[in-house]
């Protein structure tokens, strides 16, 4: 490994740490993900109407709502609300947000009993709204996120409640706002924690210890014998 590829190893590493991407998927308000089975896209090959996602370090967020009509559309539920779409509506920006939280959970502690302890930071939700369109034909993913960062009693982890809404027009457009759709949203992190700094220096040593061995000349530290010269009296087996 030569110099320039340890240094872009080094830099790709700490950007990973720092922005890996969370998914995010529309679900109605009782806990079931909004699919349909026309969707055709081969990059959503599960069908999930509302699909996109954000970074760790809150950028790049971003949600298509792919809805064709066609039997594969949901017929019940806070899904059945989201409207037909002839092409994807693509939303994005930076009106949306990342909420990194301290995330707690009961674990077996002294004496086998459970003890509230902190798992550390996590990106647990987003908040903010992203449009497309203008006037009346305006249509906005509104985001909201909230709870309480502990433990609560009969609970196993900290609970949070993620909504969001899809609105038509606006207050000040002719007929007002409307909402289209209301349910709620799951994030998947690939990452469960935020690295604190510390973490991200053990990580750069490591690296750099890694490329340190990896220039040094072949044969370094290493001890060859020379080979044994063969005498005439050397009995050949």
């Amino acid at each position: 490994m030569n110099t320039t590829r340890l240094v872009a190893s080094i830099g790709l590493a700490l950007f990973a740490q720092g922005a890996l991407a969370s998914t995010i998927w529309l679900k109605d308000r009782l806990g079931g993900v909004c699919y349909n089975a026309g969707i055709t896209n081969p990059n959503n090959p599960s069908h999930i109407i509302g699909l996109g996602g954000i970074n760790q370090d809150g950028s790049g967020f971003t949600l298509t709502i792919d809805n064709p009509a066609g039997a594969g559309k949901p017929t019940t539920g806070d899904c059945a609300n989201i409207p037909e779409t002839t092409t994807p509506l693509v939303f994005s920006g930076s009106g949306v947000v990342a909420n990194i939280v301290p995330i707690s959970s009961l674990q077996p502690g002294t004496k086998g009993a459970n003890e509230c302890l902190n798992q550390g930071n996590n990106l647990s939700g987003i908040t903010g709204a992203a449009s497309i369109g203008t006037g009346s034909a305006t249509k906005s993913l509104q985001f909201n996120f909230s709870g309480t960062p502990g433990c609560l009693a009969g609970t196993v982890q900290t609970p949070f409640v993620r909504g969001v809404l899809l609105v038509k027009g606006s207050a000040a457009s002719i007929g007002g706002a409307k909402t289209l759709y209301a349910g709620n949203y799951y994030i998947f992190n690939p990452s469960a924690t935020i690295p604190e700094p510390g973490s991200l220096l053990l990580l750069l040593a490591g690296l750099l210890g890694m490329g340190f061995l990896s220039l040094r000349p072949a044969g370094v530290g290493k001890n060859y014998s020379e080979p044994k010269t063969r005498s005439a009296n050397d009995a050949i087996l």
